[in-house]
This record gives C-alpha cells, structure tokens and sequence, in this order.
C-alpha cells in the first residue's frame, strides 16, 4: 500500500530514510578512512556511483515508460537489462582478476556494487508491473520469461569475451 505523499506518517517516513541514509553514507567514508586496505576505496566509489545509477533508472523510466503507456514500463525494463549487462561484465573482469592492474578491479568492483545496484532494482520494475493492471501469477510468468531471455542473450553476447 502506498502512502500519500501529504500524510504525516510518510513524511516521517521519507525523513527517517533520508537521515538514516546519510548517517550511513557519512559512516561508511568514516570507516574506510580508519581502515585503510584495498576494498576501503571500492567503498566510497560504490557509494559515490549508488546514486548515479538510482538516478538514470529514474530518467529512464520517466522518458521511455510512457511509450506502451500503461502497458509494458520499459524504462525500468531497460535499466534492469542494461545494469545486469554491465554487472555481468564487470564481474567477468573481477573473476578474471586482472594481475597487477589494482584500478581495474578497483572500478569493476565500485562499478558492480555501487552503479549496477542503484541501477538495477527488480522491486520497481514488479511494482510497475502490478501498476498496469497484471495479476501477480502473469507478473511473476511475464518478468521471469522476459529476464531468462535477456540473460541468454547477455550471455551469449558476453561468451566470445569470457576466455
């Protein structure tokens, strides 16, 4: 159930979270500066790229979703494809573990953490799905049809590059 915007009570809601992410954000530079070692920094840049990537699904979804209308959102659709895309790419340079080269794993891990995560959120995209009118059964069938298909075809974009 969604609140609206007005009530006192999600107000008080949206300033928990608010203050309780930025206590977080400020924790975690806190931390990695006290603990110096190498994934310290793929912190703060996950922390730095988190919004980013929350902030272009936003813009996706406001300039693409409006193209089915009320039936398909396919910003959000996109923006999940595309950040498992680049999830699945940055993780193939982390598994690959680049010898020596610690700023390519420094931002293949900041990237697949932070970006991707805030790219990527199945949540909105079952959200959106429930808002156009499908059952949640159809939903469910719809969603993980469309995501198997989008990851085979990942997938085999990705292969000649996997050796």
């Amino acid at each position: 159930m969604r609140l609206p915007h007005g009530q006192i009570l999600s107000d008080t809601i949206e300033w928990i979270l608010g203050i309780s992410g930025s206590i977080s954000y400020i924790a975690i530079i806190i931390a990695t500066s006290i603990v110096r070692d190498e994934y310290s920094l793929q912190w703060i840049l996950a922390c730095l790229l988190a919004p980013l990537g929350a902030l272009i699904r936003w813009q996706l979804s406001l300039r693409l979703n409006p193209f089915y209308g009320a039936k398909f959102p396919l910003g959000t659709f996109t923006a999940n494809v595309v950040g498992t895309v680049i999830r699945a790419w940055s993780q193939m340079v982390l598994v690959r573990g680049v010898s020596g080269s610690f700023g390519v794993a420094f931002w293949a891990g900041g990237v697949n953490d932070g970006f991707t995560g805030g790219l990527t959120t199945l949540s909105t995209l079952a959200n959106e799905l429930d808002g156009v009118g499908m059952s949640v059964t159809g939903a469910a069938w719809y969603l993980g049809w469309t995501c198997f298909w989008a990851g085979l075809g990942e997938s085999a974009l990705a292969f000649p590059f996997s050796k």
